[in-house]
């Protein structure tokens, strides 16, 4: 295997961010720094012992709070940062570097069509930069429909996002919920579908799962004469931060 060809990575977001925390795992498997950047810090964040940010720093990532008037000013400012020794991951991971993983999913997924003899699948994934539902689109192609919600914003942000990542690639079927909801944003409606589905025996994402499963109910005329393959791309391990906000558990 070919040596790591950077000395550290740079990224920046959410504190909560479940890219920050995979990130962390990826800079302490390779032995690089990982310097990450917010625009601010909830007080409350940083006495938490769980969750996301908690694990990323035991993990050394190096957390700092930079001002900018959004999250994409920030990036923009670090993205000047940029040395030959220096990964840069915007936000979320939306790079052209991440359909590389994409497409090993793909692969996987195709398998698993081929072994079950699935004729006519859709995957369902929630997005938040949609850079994972929109690779997933490309690299399975006719294989399969992808269904995806936006949770970070809304529809029109999300054909902007994929415009810029590759503006010839086929793009995912967006699937709007009968609500918008606040991102990260606690919410009974939210809070319902996670304890239903926690208690079927599975354990999801409490802000990106539930926004998708509502928006799959909706639009279950979309899919129901296909077989559904739904991708969890959120975090479990941010639960108990995410739990501890809601005042009626």
């Amino acid at each position: 295997m070919d040596p790591f060809p950077y000395e550290n990575i740079i990224s920046y977001g959410g504190v909560q961010s479940n890219a920050m925390l995979s990130i962390a795992a990826l800079a302490a498997k390779k032995g690089v720094l990982f310097d990450y950047y917010v625009r601010y810090i909830p007080p409350h964040a940083l006495e938490n012992r769980s969750g996301n940010l908690a694990l990323a720093k035991t993990l050394g990532m190096r957390l700092h709070v930079q001002a900018a008037p959004s999250d994409e000013a920030l990036g923009r400012v670090l993205a000047e940062k940029f040395q030959p020794t220096t990964l840069f991951i915007p936000q979320g991971a939306a790079t052209h570097l991440a359909s590389m993983g994409i497409e090993q999913l793909a692969c996987e997924i195709m398998l698993w069509k081929k072994e079950h003899r699935i004729s006519n699948l859709a995957v369902a994934t929630p997005s938040g930069t949609g850079t994972t539902a929109l690779w997933l689109q490309k690299a399975l192609d006719k294989e399969a429909t992808v269904f995806t919600t936006p949770v970070v914003s809304d529809s029109n942000y999300l054909r902007k996002q994929w415009q810029r990542l590759d503006d010839k690639a086929p793009v995912p079927t967006i699937l709007e919920t009968t609500m918008r909801y606040g991102f990260g944003k606690p919410h009974a409606d939210l809070l319902q579908i996670y304890k239903e589905v926690l208690q079927s025996g599975l354990e999801m994402d409490l802000v990106y799962a539930p926004v998708m499963l509502q928006a799959l109910s909706v639009h279950r005329a979309k899919w129901e004469d296909k077989t559904l393959l739904y991708v969890h791309s959120g975090g479990v391990l941010g639960n108990p931060t995410q739990l501890a906000r809601y005042p009626f558990t």
